[in-house]
């Protein structure tokens, strides 16, 4: 599958933020909208979601001090937990959550492990961790909004399009 074109300034921000990553041994995944772009799911991509482990994400906080407009701390809503930053680099927002847990029916689901099951795809001369598209399924068929609705659907056409290719 081919990645979806992405705006400028979001992949001049992911090249920056994956350079950074990989020289400080950072442990991190992309995911929502710019992961499913990379996997060729035609959404459109506004922000950048990364996920991490806590370590991590102070790390991230420390590194990217100067871009940070939430400071990390750990905050909860009735769907997520984490440790949360929120960074702007070249007009791009870059939320970072490390320890993320998700709400699934009545269950806190860790997501971290998401980090090591990650996919790798190899762009502008980089590898970049993206979440497996099963992964995300199982997040956006679970919300209660509508684009995540249709998000869970375009992640299902994308699954049927592989499996009936393979």
């Amino acid at each position: 599958m081919k990645a979806v074109e992405l705006d400028e300034r979001i992949v001049e921000v992911l090249k920056f933020t994956h350079d950074i990553f990989e020289r400080n041994q950072i442990r991190w995944v992309l995911a929502g909208s710019v992961s499913l772009a990379l996997h060729g799911i035609d959404v459109r991509a506004g922000d950048i979601d990364v996920i991490t482990d806590r370590p991590s994400a102070f790390r991230i906080s420390n590194l990217l001090k100067e871009f940070q407009v939430k400071e990390l701390e750990y905050s909860s809503s009735e769907v997520y937990k984490s440790y949360h930053a929120v960074f702007i680099i070249n007009g791009v927002k870059v939320d970072v959550m490390g320890d993320l847990q998700e709400r699934i029916g009545n269950d806190w689901v860790d997501l971290s492990w998401r980090i090591d099951s990650a996919e790798r795809i190899e762009l502008w001369g980089k590898i970049f961790p993206i979440s497996p598209l099963a992964d995300q399924l199982r997040s956006y068929a679970g919300s209660e909004r509508e684009e995540d609705r249709e998000k869970a659907g375009k992640i299902l056409d994308a699954i049927r399009r592989l499996t009936q290719n393979h």
